[in-house]
């Protein structure tokens, strides 16, 4: 199996599970997180937690939930156009490795800032109390095999294009024995 067929398969199975994680965030996020009602009779009598997200320790602002919105929309998008371009534009003319390189990248750095913010926000309510802890780290967990994933997509993509450079320079510049070989004179 070579370094492409190993990119391919590794970035085509990490897409697969980034998107799924994406949206599973999302879906959390809006059925369990978000907009949440919840009566309870903790020490016999009743009461009922109303909050606009669950994300983080305040109830009352709903920046957490729409933070994460935000990051998996960005990320889903930035997929989708890096794909179209590379598709459109036949690989970037041979660049395109180096593009998925670089975009892997930067969604691995958007996913570990997202991941450190998630799991911060969830101490401080899981610290506090709050209903729905599981739901809280079940989102931080997912966001950072996000950046696990992106992470080992960019290394694939990477020693893809160390690969291609290499054979470039190789046949581009090779040394005066392999110019002898493909019938020019020696200088």
């Amino acid at each position: 199996m070579g370094i492409s067929c190993f990119k391919q398969f590794v970035c085509g199975v990490g897409s697969f599970f980034k998107v799924g994680l994406a949206i599973a965030i999302a879906v959390i996020v809006s059925t369990k997180l978000w907009d949440v009602e919840i009566n309870s009779e903790a020490s016999g009598t009743p009461f009922v937690i109303k909050s606009q997200c669950l994300m983080g320790s305040n109830l009352e602002s709903g920046t957490v939930c729409e933070y994460a919105y935000a990051v998996c929309g960005v990320s889903l998008l930035v997929s989708l156009c890096a794909s179209l371009f590379l598709c459109l534009t036949c690989d970037l003319c041979g660049l395109g490795t180096w593009l998925e390189f670089v975009v892997h990248g930067l969604q691995t750095a958007w996913w570990v800032v997202a991941s450190i913010i998630f799991w911060k926000k969830a101490r401080e309510a899981n610290d506090q109390g709050l209903p729905r802890e599981d739901w809280r780290d079940a989102v931080a967990v997912m966001a950072c095999v996000a950046a696990l994933l992106g992470a080992i997509m960019a290394f694939a993509c990477l020693l893809d294009a160390c690969k291609c450079l290499a054979n470039c320079f190789c046949c581009c510049g090779g040394s005066d024995r392999d110019y002898r070989k493909r019938g020019a004179n020696a200088v």
